[in-house]
């Protein structure tokens, strides 16, 4: 029997050492196609449910917290001494634009990465359960991970979202406020930027001033003046 045995290493030792190279190679690649399979079944499943509730939550934040983000926004940069008020103007004439900055982008962004967390998440969990020790492991975290924890991992990001939408923004501009004494304020100097349109930035401001009347021209002119030109 030994002789056998012995024979049998002697003449087919690497036929069998290159079929179990063949076995480890299609191994793998069944294992990886059922991975992506798998992965892209449980993204089909979990995907819409994790990126609808990312997207309702994130952006119902957005919606409800807007008219207090315009207020608290309007009230520290009225009550603020950062900065002077040729900036603080410049700074009140811009917000339309970036307030709707904020409901686009914030909307479009949340949108986006909710659909790319909740059919990437489910896929990845999947190959990352190639990480465990035992074959029996490896098959069922391949099926579990990435499906409840892919739908708790969205209700933890829109938490986080409204906790700095609710609690972070309103500290920075608490702090905006209240630090005001203690720093030199910002200021905009407008001919130390671009002198060469000076001229005409002034022809613009003095024909809103002639629109406006002559009651309250010169004081809307200086006005225009210290916007244009810094205090």
């Amino acid at each position: 029997m030994e002789s056998v045995k012995a024979w049998v290493a002697a003449n087919y030792a690497e036929p069998m050492t290159s079929m179990q190279q063949s076995l480890r190679v299609a191994y793998v690649v069944f294992s990886f196609c059922a991975a992506f399979f798998l992965g892209g079944i449980k993204a089909m499943v979990v995907g819409p449910v994790a990126a609808a509730l990312m997207i309702l939550g994130n952006v119902g934040v957005i919606l409800v917290l807007f008219p207090a983000h315009v207020w608290w926004t309007i009230y520290s940069l009225v009550k603020t001494d950062r900065i002077n008020s040729g900036l603080k103007l410049a700074v009140l004439l811009a917000l339309p634009v970036l307030f709707g900055l904020w409901l686009g982008l914030g909307i479009f962004g949340s949108a986006l990465v909710a659909l790319g967390y909740g059919f990437f998440t489910p896929w990845i969990s999947t190959f990352e359960a190639f990480r465990q020790e035992s074959e029996a492991k490896k098959f069922v975290h391949g099926i579990v991970d990435g499906t409840w924890g892919t739908i708790k991992g969205s209700c933890t990001v829109v938490r986080d979202f409204a906790d700095m939408c609710f609690h972070s923004y309103p500290v920075y501009l608490k702090e905006l406020r209240e630090s005001s004494q203690d720093r030199e304020p910002h200021s905009i100097r407008y001919l130390s930027v671009c002198p060469p349109t000076a001229c005409q930035l002034f022809r613009i401001s003095s024909v809103l001033c002639v629109i406006l009347g002559d009651k309250d021209g010169f004081v809307m002119k200086r006005t225009c003046l210290a916007f244009f030109f810094g205090l």
